[in-house]
C-alpha cells in the first residue's frame, strides 16, 4: 500500500494541491489541483474570498481522493 501526502499551497493570488508519494524509491510530486483567486476590496481593505478558497480546497481534496483510487 502506498502512503500519500497532501500539501496545499496558498499564495496571494492562487493555490494548488500537491500530492506526494514514493514510487521506485523516488519521491513523486503530482499537482492535482490549481486555482486562482484575487483579493476583493471591502471597506477600504483588500480581503481574501474565504468561501471561494474553502470551496477550492475541498474540491482539490476530492480530486486527490479520485487520483489515489
Amino acid at each position: 500500500m502506498t502512503d500519500y501526502y497532501l500539501a496545499i499551497d496558498l499564495g496571494a493570488s492562487g493555490g494548488r494541491h500537491i500530492l506526494g508519494y514514493i514510487k521506485d524509491n523516488k519521491l513523486v510530486l503530482e499537482e492535482v489541483h490549481r486555482f486562482s483567486h484575487k483579493p476583493e476590496e471591502y471597506q477600504g481593505s483588500l480581503i481574501w474570498e474565504a468561501d471561494k478558497i474553502y470551496g477550492e480546497i475541498c474540491l482539490g481534496i476530492e480530486k486527490c481522493g479520485a487520483f489515489i483510487k
